[in-house]
């Protein structure tokens, strides 16, 4: 995780990345799980109570919605490669934070 979270610091729409919750999970392609690619979803601390920091979870529960305005990133790693690719950063309702469709 520390190699992904050096990565994901460069980016200037992720300063102050140790004040944001960050997920981590093992990606999921259709109904496996891909021990190669690493998914990260990054939101700001106290959103919907949740706190800041790093967390190492399973494959994330599917079909939550949340309309309600607030900052996150969505970002892919692959390990082999080490290579992350940041497909989203900003505002949920800003169309400007969605920067092109996952490449990984």
């Amino acid at each position: 995780m520390y190699e992904i979270e050096r990565k994901l610091a460069e980016d200037p729409c992720l300063k102050g990345l140790e004040q944001m919750r960050q997920t981590y999970q093992f990606a999921k392609r259709g109904w496996k799980i891909d021990p190669n690619r690493i998914d990260v979803h990054i939101t700001e601390a106290g959103h919907r109570g949740l706190p800041a920091g790093r967390f190492a979870i399973s494959v994330e529960r599917e079909g939550i919605l949340d309309d309600s305005e607030h900052f996150g990133a969505f970002a892919t790693y692959v390990v082999d490669r080490k290579i992350l690719d940041l497909w989203s950063c900003g505002g949920n309702m800003d169309p400007a934070s969605f920067r092109h469709q996952p490449k990984l």
